[in-house]
Parts: structure tokens; C-alpha cells; sequence
């Protein structure tokens, strides 16, 4: 693998740890609306900040 995939393997196995420990506590998610019929979770905006925050730790004068 480039060293740009493990990059983003490594940002996503973050998120997926973050995805799996929300599991234990579904009841307890808040659901907003973000349009109609489009609905995300804390969990959802946790997983892409850290897909984020991870890129921009190895990338920091790239855009996202």
C-alpha cells in the first residue's frame, strides 16, 4: 500500500472505533435533522471529525 492509503486506513479504523463503542449505547443517541429526511447522529459528526482532524495531522496545509 502508498503511504497515502495507509494514511486514510488509519483515519477510517478511528472512525469504525468510534462507530463500534456508539454501538453499546444506541438509546442514547441524539438524531438531528440536518434536512429533510436527512438525519445524523453525534456519533456520525464524531467519526468524520476524526477522520479530519487525522488527515489534517499528517496533511496540515491540505484542504478539506
Amino acid at each position: 500500500m502508498t503511504a497515502t492509503t495507509n494514511i486514510a486506513e488509519a483515519a477510517a479504523r478511528k472512525a469504525g472505533r468510534i462507530i463500534i463503542r456508539a454501538m453499546e449505547n444506541l438509546d442514547d443517541l441524539e438524531i438531528t435533522e440536518k434536512s429533510r429526511n436527512d438525519y445524523a447522529t453525534e456519533v456520525d459528526r464524531a467519526s468524520e471529525k476524526a477522520i479530519i482532524d487525522h488527515i489534517l495531522a499528517t496533511f496540515p496545509d491540505d484542504k478539506i
